[in-house]
């Protein structure tokens, strides 16, 4: 019983991780894309694009296996396959 809980504990944390990742990624992009130029904002999305087709982050990887509805695109369906 012990460990089971301490397992849940550790999901819940490493949710709230990702989250809080997740959302202050938003909000620094948000803020500075009202800065940037097309140019830069172009390579970012490069960057991220060439990011995604390499299989993702590995946070991103151990929350699709635990949240598998998450899955948006192909490439993360192939994933949780």
């Amino acid at each position: 019983m012990k460990w089971e809980s301490m397992a849940i504990m550790t999901n819940m944390i490493e949710e709230i991780r990702f989250r809080i990742n997740y959302y202050s990624m938003k909000i620094e992009m948000w803020w500075s894309g009202l800065w940037m130029t097309k140019e830069e904002k172009a390579e970012i999305k490069e960057s991220l694009r060439k990011r995604r087709e390499s299989g993702g982050c590995s946070m991103w990887r151990n929350y699709l296996k635990d949240h598998p509805e998450a899955a948006k695109y192909d490439w993360e369906k192939e994933f949780i396959k």
